[in-house]
């Protein structure tokens, strides 16, 4: 069952450090599950297991451009899945929808990030820092709809990944309902 509330788990696109929300109970309890797990025993079950690379890759190839790096969005998207411990197609593909929206948010804040560098560089009026981060982003929020198209697209993302949340914990919630036995 996925816990309400969330944690700082650190995940890089490029070489940058970029944090994406999670939770520290969460997180110990994936690592008291994941000490208790022993894999796929059965033979339905080993099938399944071999075939995660493939999904993987083919998630990966979908959402990672060209310049970010497909092990990283891998490291992301299999610490989703060992957190919350998705079962079923329909389960791991709600993971799969809060692992894409993590990572294209983090784009979003690294378009933002170049569009503001950009603009410090082509106006460098003022000599300190914040100052000319401040004429960057006014300029940009003046001249153009970059920065509201950003923010819109996060809220956009945020509202998916959180629905994401929700409807999985809706049916882990009612799996464990029905199955104690899986808790």
């Amino acid at each position: 069952m996925v816990p309400e509330k969330t944690v700082m788990q650190t995940v890089v696109m490029n070489d940058e450090i970029s944090p994406t929300e999670c939770n520290l109970t969460r997180a110990e309890s994936a690592r008291i599950n994941g000490a208790r797990s022993r894999g796929p025993v059965t033979e339905t079950g080993k099938a399944i297991s071999s075939q995660n690379r493939v999904r993987h890759g083919l998630l990966a190839r979908t959402i990672v451009l060209k310049g970010e790096s497909y092990r990283r969005f891998s490291t992301l998207l299999n610490r989703l899945r060992g957190q919350l411990q998705p079962e079923g197609p329909i389960e791991t593909a709600l993971v799969d929808t809060m692992a894409a929206c993590c990572w294209r948010r983090m784009r979003l804040w690294s378009l933002e990030k170049a569009a503001i560098n950009n603009e410090v560089q082509n106006n460098a009026l003022a000599t300190d820092p914040p100052t000319q981060v401040a004429l960057a982003w006014r300029s940009l929020s003046d001249t153009g709809r970059s920065l509201d198209l950003l923010g819109r697209y996060e809220a956009r993302l945020d509202s998916q990944y959180d629905r994401a949340v929700r409807r999985l914990e809706q049916l882990q919630k009612r799996r464990n309902a029905t199955n104690p036995a899986s808790v």
